[in-house]
């Protein structure tokens, strides 16, 4: 088994390190993970305010622990946050790869190729950067598609149908758009063979996936807030939200390219695997497929869910569900007729190893830390920032005030407020493009530049929220790329 070879071991201790080497440096690494670390913050101190935001409480809940563990032992107080997400990634890699590793009857070095193929694929490597819902709800993920999987081959298949209910229903609680998969499971479950105690099935199924949402509900009640907050949170995230009231954003768009350029820009060696895969094909080795088989239980799981998506605002995280499945689909047609696999996979992970340094280097330092230092020299006790978080974790929260704004009219209304100064904080050209356009000539009191802002995912994952394509999304990032310096502090 995977999980006895001590060569598993070590990899995932070499993936851990590629995953947290440098981040003491780093800071929090864009605005949402920031928020998450205030509402954590909040959560400690007992103010339970926002605990629904998101429409994500287990994902605060399940961090808080940790973080009164990081306040009492580290200087660091987000560093612990930080590791434990990038522990979270690895173990829904791993627990992924050990058990539909074995299904697909991968043999143990076969499964380790496979983990360090995925465990560095760029995606799942940018997930664990963000301190955000991703890596825990993609393990609740994958451990819901398991016990669906146990079901549907009626391994257990009792106590299978109901954890993977209550796992799916734990997922939900974290990440909102679990909502698609509980109702894609209800419908194979409709259409399949397992018709044996539909109305008990049914009804256990509702009561697992009730308890976890109603856990959430009392805790906030009980913590002081109203019983209708989450359920207003989860419908607004859910059906309602304008993510960004600056830029018409649709819900829908069919840019169907969006997602195979970014495979071509950023996962080249998923890129290569499958046309190898296709070669294979076209040499008329195909892919033998039974209703029975794991691999049909996968692609059934991925085919409809990106044909899905594929009509839906993009955003790299789109591709998360379901990015192990149709990677392992197509690693172990591969690797089947190969003589080579460990040469070629050796090279495929150094291909992906170079993309994670050129993107995001441990060696790259933080400047976030010299605006502080002249803040502080210059006894700014206020200051107006555009868009951008990413100063936050830096300062001593009680010696300035912050005000972030997404428009520069919004300068205007803190001018009587006292605020004097801003510190044009660029990472507004992923978020907010187009809104601050008069002020960024302005005469610069300080200016630095920020290594961590020059990150293509870090543009690539607000195209959700800006509503740009791939290519216009990059033109937004090459502009930032030509300029010498990404933060300045002007006077208003």
């Amino acid at each position: 088994m995977l999980i006895k070879n001590i060569y598993f071991w070590l990899l995932i201790l070499c993936l851990f390190i590629l995953r947290v080497v440098g981040l003491q440096h780093a800071g929090l690494f864009d605005y949402d993970s920031v928020t998450n670390y205030q509402i954590i913050q909040k959560l400690s101190v007992g103010n339970f305010s926002r605990l629904y935001h998101h429409a994500s409480p287990l994902f605060y809940l399940f961090f808080l622990p940790f973080y009164k563990l990081g306040a009492s032992l580290l200087n660091n107080h987000f560093l612990i946050l930080e590791y434990v997400n990038a522990l979270i990634n690895l173990s829904a890699i791993s627990i992924f790869t050990i058990f539909f590793g074995e299904k697909v009857k991968l043999n143990t070095k076969t499964q380790l190729l496979f983990l360090a193929f995925s465990g560095t694929g760029f995606l799942l490597f940018s997930t664990s950067k963000y301190f955000s819902i991703e890596s825990l709800s993609l393990l609740s993920f994958n451990i819901s598609v398991i016990y669906f999987y146990k079901y549907f081959k009626e391994e257990n298949a009792n106590k299978s149908w109901n954890l993977a209910w209550f796992w799916s229903s734990v997922t939900a609680c974290i990440n909102y758009k679990q909502i698609y998969f509980i109702a894609f499971f209800a419908f194979l479950y409709l259409i399949s063979e397992r018709k044996h105690l539909r109305i008990n099935s049914i009804f256990t199924a509702a009561l697992f996936l009730a308890l976890p949402p109603l856990l959430m509900l009392l805790t906030g009640m009980f913590m002081g807030l109203d019983w209708l907050t989450y359920p207003k949170y989860y419908w607004v995230q859910t059906f309602v939200k304008d993510m960004n009231p600056y830029a018409e954003v649709p819900p829908f768009r069919a840019d169907f390219w969006f997602y195979p350029l970014y495979l071509l820009f950023l996962e080249p060696a998923v890129i290569i695997m499958l046309l190898i895969g296709l070669f294979f094909l076209f040499k008329k080795k195909a892919l033998k497929l039974k209703k029975s088989s794991p691999v049909f239980f996968l692609l059934l799981l991925a085919i409809p869910y990106l044909l899905f998506v594929s009509f839906l605002q993009k955003a790299p995280r789109g591709l998360l569900p379901v990015y192990l499945p149709t990677s392992l689909i197509i690693f172990t047609f591969v690797i089947n007729h190969l003589k080579w696999k460990t040469a070629l996979t050796s090279i495929l992970v150094a291909l992906n190893c170079f993309f994670i340094f050129k993107e995001f280097s441990p060696f790259q330092k933080s400047n976030y830390e010299e605006v502080v230092k002249f803040i502080e020299e210059k006894h700014i006790n206020k200051l107006a920032v555009t868009s951008g978080k990413g100063i936050m974790p830096f300062l001593n929260k009680d010696s300035i005030e912050i005000a972030i704004v997404f428009h520069e009219n919004e300068l205007k209304q803190l001018e009587p407020k006292g605020f004097q100064y801003c510190l044009v904080d660029f990472y507004f050209l992923a978020s907010h493009p187009n809104n601050f356009n008069s002020i960024i000539n302005k005469k610069a009191l300080f200016a630095t530049n920020e290594p961590k802002l020059l990150n293509q995912m870090l543009f690539l994952e607000h195209s959700e929220f800006t509503g740009n394509t791939f290519c216009k999304t990059l033109e937004n990032y090459q502009a930032l790329r030509n300029l010498k310096n990404h933060l300045f502090i002007i006077k208003l």
